[in-house]
């Protein structure tokens, strides 16, 4: 089961079995004896339930939760629908007076018992990853996190991604393919690629030695050049905002395009502006900057 998890696209939890018909998954990362929650999986007859338990004093964690379920309501609607096309039912309610995040499973004969594991650990870690995307609001600015694949292949509504107020024209199948192509290479090179745990909330990052590197991803589908102003904004920002937080490291900023720009001046509007433009076919050429310890000194 842990190998299962391990191998999951998921955040990193632990898994723990309390019996034959029952365990429990707990995401990691909070710090020690921090009140949290975790995800009780249990088989009762011929049913399986899932759902999230918070601590006992985990008012933060429900709160936080609540609160960005509230804000964002689409979040909640997302849930039932990935609960659903899973082939559970889903069970959520989250306001001020209710907090319920609960997914059922009732065609237990149909299934062995493999598939059934294999079903309980991606039903649970998706109930997670949703309590932990609330929580990301609450996490200290410029704090980050392991990168995890972006699902490429559904178009749906219900799959954007709400970094910034482009994201619809950018949350394409070009981009999520991108940005899984980066983080492969990267790792190739053993660099772990890194999303934002909070504010600001850039599309990738990746530290080597001091430095600091934030990338922004951008499909030209939509209009290059507009893309590309609004990719230059962006990262110049982020580059601005994270190079002054508490840990103050320097930070090499660049922008992942799908291909070479019909205009190749935007390469060196790039370069003045100390900011790397690239594309995957020029991978080699600027593998050595990607991966620099010198940073950049902003103007």
């Amino acid at each position: 089961m842990q190998a299962a998890i391990d191998d999951s696209p998921s955040l990193p939890h632990t898994a723990s079995i309390l019996s034959p018909y029952a365990f429990e998954l707990r995401p990691n990362g909070f710090a020690g004896k921090v009140p949290n929650y975790r995800v009780f999986v249990e088989r009762v007859a011929y049913r399986l339930h899932a759902r999230i338990v918070p601590d006992y004093l985990a008012v933060s964690v429900v709160a936080a939760v609540v609160a960005g379920a509230g804000h964002n309501p689409q979040s909640v609607e997302r849930l039932r629908a990935a609960i659903s096309k899973a082939g559970w039912t889903p069970d959520v309610e989250l306001s001020t007076a209710a907090f319920r995040i609960h997914a059922s499973f009732d065609d237990v004969l149909h299934v062995n018992e493999m598939e059934l594991e294999n079903a309980s650990v991606r039903i649970g870690l998706l109930l997670s990853d949703f309590v932990l995307d609330q929580l990301i609001v609450t996490r200290p600015f410029g704090e980050m996190r392991p990168a995890v694949e972006r699902p490429v292949g559904d178009e749906s509504a219900s799959e954007v991604w709400l970094y910034d107020p482009a994201e619809r024209d950018r949350a394409t199948q070009v981009h999520r393919s991108l940005e899984n192509w980066l983080m492969a290479k990267l790792r190739e090179r053993t660099i772990e690629p890194l999303d934002p745990a909070g504010e600001p909330y850039f599309d990738l990052a990746w530290r080597v030695g001091p430095v600091l590197h934030v990338c922004e991803v951008k499909s030209s589908s939509n209009n290059e050049v507009h893309q590309l102003r609004l990719g230059l904004g962006q990262i110049i920002q982020y580059r601005h905002l994270l190079g002054r937080t508490a840990a103050r490291v320097p930070v090499m900023a660049s922008i992942l395009i799908e291909g070479p720009p019909a205009d190749m001046r935007w390469v060196q509007i790039c370069v003045e502006q100390q900011v790397l433009l690239f594309w995957p076919a020029c991978w080699d050429d600027v593998l050595g900057q990607l991966t620099s310890t010198a940073g950049s000194d902003e103007r």
